[in-house]
């Protein structure tokens, strides 16, 4: 989960740099080299493509295809810091749904840092005048749906391996992103083909190391350690955006990671 989270902040910084392509432009490519990637896995391990799970495996798909849409838009309309924590809703969604439908809850311990990364999370985001509330419901709703993806995958786990959990999300991306590409098209200009590609390929090893991760631990367990990744966005963001971090931000930073490692100490086995 900390490999898939340093990635996933470096493809945070890749899809605002490329802010002049729309979101589904991006996700569609992002689908498409994810589609080559697994399905030659898949060839290799001598697998079939097709999953055992497949009702589940086709929902797992559209939450991801809808949250990473989403993810990728607010990316480009918010400070990347901002974007990223609202995108930290997700872990307290998953507990709730985790609860819910996999009977799954969290303890009384791991709640309490839960809630404490989330006060972290507020005082990052802080009052950026930025962040409109067009900006934020969408990446609200982004969040929940990652949540909705991350218990889909746990639903899989005993079914399905993760490399066609992946394959699976790119065979219903590519669907639905396709005709949208098609009619409102942007053609890249000879740098960005290299971004996208690499785009693709962080966002193919995070989210197999994410995949794996909720393969072998409860969502409970691991999904919290997602909010470390918001000092990478924090760093990144003002480094190449040039985003100050204001005295409440490095105060939420320390807050979310002293709740992450304390969490993780205290999980429920």
């Amino acid at each position: 989960m900390l490999l898939a989270s340093f990635l996933f902040s470096v493809m945070g910084v890749l899809i605002k740099k490329l802010d002049h392509i729309p979101a589904h432009e991006l996700v569609f490519f992002r689908a498409l080299i994810t589609l080559v990637i697994c399905g030659a896995l898949i060839r290799k391990a001598g697998v079939s493509p097709w999953g055992v799970n497949r009702p589940v495996l086709i929902l797992r798909g559209l939450a991801g295809t809808l949250s990473l849409f989403l993810f990728f838009y607010t990316l480009q309309i918010l400070p990347l810091a901002s974007a990223v924590s609202l995108q930290f809703l997700s872990p307290i969604f998953t507990i709730f749904l985790a609860g819910l439908f996999l009977k799954e809850p969290a303890n009384s311990k791991q709640w309490l840092f839960f809630i404490l990364a989330f006060v972290g999370v507020l005082m990052i985001k802080g009052f950026d005048m930025r962040v409109s509330s067009y900006g934020m419901i969408l990446a609200i709703l982004g969040a929940f749906g990652s949540a909705m993806a991350y218990n889909f995958v746990r639903v899989l786990k005993s079914t399905d391996l993760p490399v066609v959990i992946i394959f699976y999300f790119s065979m219903v991306t590519i669907p639905i992103m396709g005709p949208i590409t098609f009619f409102d098209w942007v053609t890249p200009q000879a740098w960005d083909w290299l971004l996208i590609f690499l785009v693709g390929l962080t966002t193919q090893f995070a989210q197999m190391n994410l995949t794996k991760a909720l393969h072998l631990e409860k969502a409970a367990n691991v999904t919290h350690l997602k909010y470390l990744s918001l000092i990478y966005a924090l760093v990144f963001g003002f480094i190449f955006f040039h985003e100050a971090i204001p005295i409440l931000s490095i105060l939420g930073m320390l807050l979310i990671a002293i709740s992450a490692i304390f969490a993780n100490r205290v999980r429920s086995l």
